[in-house]
């Protein structure tokens, strides 16, 4: 069960992930013609100059814990840190230079996923469907559809990235779904690292929402995906009763934000991995300051929350029906429902 030493690392984590940001911000001025974001490119919403390297101080915060932590927890969790190392440094080194291409950093979260089965032989072996289990019962159609899960997601996350608080708070209410589901069965260890995860990326939040004063940087962004993607799949392979679709609802926001945004890419002609500002949020966004108007830094934070609404809504429903796959399906079906609802409202005002 969840102790007083648990809770003590949770606090740690926490600090450590504030002052490193508030460390990173006081020094500003000595990296920030190297850090600071860069205002080029059609998503970009905000004002100002901005550090881009908050995945640093959760990265550092959760690898002191994973070194002072219980046995069992802290060598699950180096293996995890370790494995997301590929795809963290790609997005540090492009947060820095600008010049590492879409392609690298996409092979970078596949190296990510390929670590992580070997280093902890976990995989995706279930999901409920006969046939699809017996494919899953194949080691290398496991191995690939494991790492590919690690891979997308960590790029979801990067595609939900463009508004204050928006990718901390999804995946902090996703990191608390998986704790809550990991408390519920009696996985400890599985709560105390979402709660390690969620602490981490609070204490970078509380300079991120709601005035933007650093980013977490693509190399954030691909660290929360990750995590995020390996606690999801470690919560219900550790634990038969859930349904493995009970995280893929979880999941399910800024997942489906990526396929859809490759999908329209590619229907237009694009690449699929160029970016745009054709995202529900980058929509909600230009309707709150082109056509309510709001000043920038007010439609941000408006934009902000009720798109928080979307994973909040994903994952009570998949705490709720964490063991019905046919829920969790109808769940993900008004999930898809209400975004594209919303995407068609907001783009038809403003036309």
């Amino acid at each position: 069960m969840m102790n007083f030493d648990a809770i003590h690392l949770i606090a740690l984590c926490f600090l450590l992930s504030v002052c490193i940001s508030w460390l990173t911000l006081l020094t500003q001025q000595y990296h920030g013609d190297f850090t600071a974001d860069q205002l080029q490119g059609p998503q970009k919403i905000h004002q100002g100059q901005v550090p881009r390297i908050g995945g640093v101080a959760i990265l550092i915060s959760l690898s002191v814990i994973s070194l002072i932590a219980s046995p069992d927890v802290a060598h699950l969790l180096r293996l995890m840190l370790i494995s997301i190392l590929p795809v963290f440094l790609s997005g540090i080194f492009e947060d820095i230079s600008g010049k590492i291409s879409p392609l690298i950093r996409l092979l970078a979260s596949y190296a990510t996923g390929l670590i992580f089965v070997l280093l902890t032989t976990v995989m995706l072996t279930r999901t409920g469907f006969g046939f699809a289990d017996q494919m899953l019962s194949l080691a290398f159609i496991s191995i690939f559809l494991t790492a590919l899960a690690i891979a997308s997601l960590s790029n979801a996350i990067n595609v939900i990235d463009g508004l204050n608080g928006l990718s901390i708070g999804s995946s902090a209410f996703m990191a608390l779904g998986i704790a809550v589901l990991g408390y519920i069965y009696g996985d400890y260890d599985i709560v105390k690292m979402a709660l390690f995860f969620l602490a981490a990326i609070i204490g970078v939040g509380v300079f991120n929402f709601p005035f933007g004063h650093i980013f977490v940087g693509d190399g954030g962004a691909y660290l929360m995906g990750g995590f995020l993607a390996m606690l999801s799949i470690l919560l219900p392979e550790r634990n038969i009763e859930i349904s493995p679709f009970a995280s893929l609802l979880i999941i399910a926001y800024p997942f489906y934000e990526l396929l859809r945004s490759m999908a329209r890419r590619l229907l237009i002609g694009r690449g699929a991995m160029h970016p745009d500002n054709k995202h529900l949020h980058s929509v909600v966004f230009h309707h709150n300051h082109q056509h309510l108007q709001f000043e920038k830094r007010k439609a941000n934070i408006h934009a902000s929350m009720r798109m928080l609404l979307l994973p909040v809504l994903c994952v009570t429903w998949a705490v709720i029906f964490a063991e019905s796959t046919w829920l969790l399906l109808v769940g993900g079906a008004a999930m898809v429902f209400y975004y594209e609802t919303q995407f068609r409202i907001f783009t038809s005002q403003d036309k």
